[in-house]
């Protein structure tokens, strides 16, 4: 045969190699993401709409709502307040969760392609989303404006592994009083099966957050954020708590006042975490972290070493959580009415003093989500050890927990009483004394000591502050606690 021709069959064969099976590549394409984007955690989950295929590339719109669609207004008590006066929460806030985010991308499916970026697989994806649709022209024209967008790229070479990366060079968000932005931010991850979802790597160059408040304001910036995480069982679709090991870091953290004077400055974080499942079906986490350096209103404490534990946490009880708070945190009852008089009777006068009124109270599905949380018999544990002027160390534990087997047996039931008859909590609080003169000072000193709150050693004041089965003692001494009607009994 001619070499030639056969030179021009080798060539049509790799050609039809290429360009036959593209539409077959779309069909799978389609398909895996599909699949994948609702295969997120809590949260995170994202909708395939529409998707237009085409015989090299497709077009496809994302819909996606954060925190999972939980409408911030109803966070907050709603309607008219007794005396006639009104919440109203502004309409920006919906943004946070009600809203939806539309992300139109373009989609290069192979097994190879060149659109969005040359390659080979099954596909890669790219979609942008401007957030500066709410700013007019004139702030958008001004000389130090930036655009405020994110990226969402998401690529798989045979789609049994799909990887996404959302990248937000800058954005710029104001509502009220409250300013904030973010430069840098980045989140990477990837699906690894159907049940399977890992974050694995989230960064973050710079934020800035200012809240002014009556004519006085604060400033939050931090700087050099990266949080790295391993999901070694997964994370199934719609989670928010699984089996995790995570590395974190941050440069700078920052609060100061309007009038630029820092408040307070921590440098060099670094903290190891994990969760894992108890033998009950909660999951436990711990935290070991350590800060190079931390001011506190020009007081320097270096190093500081904190280590946390928390338990009983459940997913069902979390999830139950976040329904019940679609509905609202607080309502406000009907204002107390008076009885009314019988028209034969003389008008009865009304009583001294100042109007009832009826105050906010917690939603009956968000006090059943509280109670079903408590049942899980959640637990803290957190100790401290700071070390000020480079040789005085303050120690500092606090403990916590509830037992579910003392729970009410409704959610009506439930008072302050009872909680804490359900509670133990503990602080155990030592400082040396040239510290203690120096950052609390001798008048609180004395008065402390006066009243019992603190004890003395040779080089330490101390703090022993203990509640056990509704008993409050303070350095060994028992303390009554005011508090009205008795406990409620525990079921059964």
């Amino acid at each position: 045969m001619n070499r030639k021709v056969i030179a021009v069959v080798v060539v049509l064969l790799v050609a039809a190699a290429v360009v036959l099976p593209a539409g077959y590549f779309g069909q799978v394409a389609e398909t895996t993401m599909k699949n994948r984007m609702a295969n997120m955690p809590y949260g995170f989950q994202m909708e395939l709409t529409d998707y237009q295929r085409g015989w090299f590339s497709s077009t496809a719109r994302l819909e996606w709502q954060p925190l999972g669609g939980l409408p911030m207004p109803g966070m907050l008590p709603q309607g008219p307040l007794p005396g006639g006066a009104a919440l109203d929460f502004p309409p920006p806030l919906e943004i946070l969760g009600s809203e939806l985010i539309a992300i139109d991308i373009e989609i290069a499916h192979g097994p190879v392609f060149f659109a969005v970026a040359p390659g080979i697989g099954l596909f890669s994806a790219r979609g942008r989303v401007d957030l500066d649709d709410g700013a007019s022209s004139a702030d958008q024209d001004a000389p130090d404006s930036r655009d405020s967008y994110m990226e969402l790229y998401v690529s798989s070479f045979t789609g049994a592994t799909v990887n996404n990366r959302l990248e937000v060079p800058y954005l710029e968000w104001g509502l009220g009083p409250l300013t904030l932005s973010l430069a840098g931010a980045l989140v990477e991850g990837e699906w690894t099966g159907p049940g399977s979802f890992q974050l694995q790597f989230l960064a973050m160059e710079n934020m800035e957050m200012n809240i002014g408040l009556a004519g006085t304001g604060v400033s939050v910036s931090l700087s050099d954020l990266d949080s790295r995480t391993e999901y070694p069982q997964g994370l199934e679709s719609g989670a928010i708590l699984a089996v995790t090991e995570s590395i974190s870091s941050v440069g700078e953290l920052r609060v100061g006042s309007s009038g630029g004077n820092t408040v307070m400055r921590m440098t060099g974080l670094s903290s190891v975490d994990s969760m894992s499942m108890e033998e009950n079906g909660t999951y436990r986490t711990g935290s070991d972290a350590t800060i190079e350096s931390a001011e506190f209103l020009d007081r320097e404490f270096a190093p500081i070493e904190i280590k946390q534990v928390a338990g009983g946490l459940s997913e069902a009880s979390l999830l139950k959580l976040l329904a019940a708070l679609d509905g609202g945190i607080f309502e406000i009852p009907p204002s107390p009415q008076m009885p009314e008089n019988d028209p034969q009777a003389p008008a009865a006068t009304p009583p001294a003093g100042p109007a009832l009124v009826a105050m906010p109270q917690l939603t009956p599905e968000v006090s059943e989500a509280v109670r079903a949380m408590l049942a899980d018999s959640p637990y803290t544990d957190i100790s401290a050890v700071l070390t000020y002027k480079g040789e005085h160390v303050i120690d500092l534990r606090i403990r916590q927990s509830f037992d579910g087997e003392r729970l009410p047996a409704t959610a009506d039931m439930m008072n302050m009483l009872g909680l804490l008859s359900m509670m133990d909590y503990a602080v155990d609080f030592e400082i040396p004394i040239a510290a203690a003169e120096d950052l609390i000072g001798q008048g609180i000193i004395q008065m402390g000591l006066m009243q019992g709150l603190l004890q003395q050693t040779e080089t330490t004041y101390s703090l022993s502050v203990a509640l056990e089965n509704g008993t409050l003692t303070i350095n060994g001494r028992p303390m009554p606690i005011p508090m009205m009607g008795p406990p409620p009994a525990p079921p059964g």
